[in-house]
């Protein structure tokens, strides 16, 4: 996205842009006007630790159960959410929610969300759950 775009973008939300930005502040921009992050993320029945708030990305949790589904709330619609169960793609099905089938030790679950910009700004939720 240039420079140009993100003030007309920003001008579309009501914000006037009136010095040069760093790429820093862009993301920043950007993630404002089309946030990547979840507002609510549930596995489940079980317990996350910590709690689920949006500016927290690292979480675990523990199980006996051989399969849960992990529901996601987007801040924004728009965003896009890739969820994985260590590197193989999960698909949400046709509930929108994403069920995992358990191995037995440890697995990590990732939530990655973009706002379609070219990878320019995303947020990455980590769940390590432990089966047993």
């Amino acid at each position: 996205m240039t420079l140009a775009q993100l003030k007309e973008l920003a001008a579309e939300k009501g914000i006037t842009l009136t010095q040069t930005l760093k790429a820093n502040v862009i993301a920043e921009i950007l993630e404002n006007l089309y946030p990547t992050s979840l507002s609510a993320m549930t596995l489940g029945e079980l317990e996350l630790t910590p709690e689920f708030a949006a500016g927290t990305t690292a979480y675990t949790a523990a199980t006996t159960n051989a399969k849960d589904k992990l529901s996601i709330t987007k801040t924004d619609a728009n965003a896009e959410a890739v969820v994985k169960l260590g590197d193989t793609a999960i698909t949400a099905g046709d509930d929108g929610k994403y069920e995992i089938t358990w191995a037995e030790g440890e697995n990590t679950v990732t939530v990655k969300m973009t706002n379609g910009y070219e990878g320019e700004v995303d947020t990455t939720y980590t769940i390590t759950v432990t089966a047993s």
